[in-house]
């Protein structure tokens, strides 16, 4: 209880963040995430806060183990990357931003589909293009399905939907499933088609 005091206090004293994105787009409750929490999460992985939780000793691992030597952006499908919530991404996110400044300009997907960063002109770009063209226009930057923003690729889908759905085994003729004849050449049901003299005592009684 008394650590988690500490952590307020540290934010209070500490203040809110001047955010600078250099051109990468955040929503809106990412943005308040940042402004309030960066520096208290900078205080976290650098040693003047101690951690209250499993996540947060996690969140230091990985900040030590992946991020605090790199000066390259992890990528969407980096293993590390995708073992964080939301808003430890966003934090992230920001870091590199932090460390980077106009060069993170050279990471975004416009540069490479696996970034973690979206340019804020190619969102207005892919939303201008949205408002003035239907599902059928090629290299649309939206997903024809399910409308969500995927990024330049020339797949019309995005990963979500492109994922394929598993096939429907086919029923084999004569299957007791079907409608269709048995191996016999006759309806497996069909009374007309059956042996009187050879059925049992016990079919009689039916």
């Amino acid at each position: 209880m008394i650590n988690r005091k500490i952590h307020n206090d540290y934010i209070a004293q500490n203040g809110s963040t001047e955010i600078n994105t250099y051109g990468v787009f955040f929503q809106s409750e990412e943005l308040w995430f940042l402004t309030k929490y960066f520096k208290w999460g900078l205080g976290l992985v650098n040693g003047n806060l101690y951690p209250v939780s499993k996540e947060q000793e996690n969140f230091i691992s990985v900040f030590r183990n992946y991020v605090k030597l790199s000066n390259t952006p992890p990528q969407k499908q980096d293993k590390w990357y995708t073992m964080l919530n939301k808003y430890q991404k966003t934090w992230i996110r920001y870091y590199f931003i932090v460390q980077l400044k106009e060069k993170i300009n050279d990471y975004t997907i416009s540069k490479d589909p696996q970034s973690i960063f979206i340019n804020e002109s190619d969102i207005v770009d892919a939303i201008t293009g949205k408002n003035m063209s239907t599902e059928k226009v090629a290299n649309s930057k939206f997903c024809s399905k399910c409308k969500n923003f995927k990024g330049i690729t020339e797949h019309h889908l995005c990963n979500s939907c492109r994922i394929p759905k598993p096939k429907k085994k086919k029923l084999k003729r004569g299957s007791i499933t079907t409608n269709r004849s048995s191996f016999s050449g006759r309806k497996w049901n069909d009374d007309k088609h059956r042996d009187n003299h050879n059925r049992s005592s016990l079919d009689r009684d039916l």
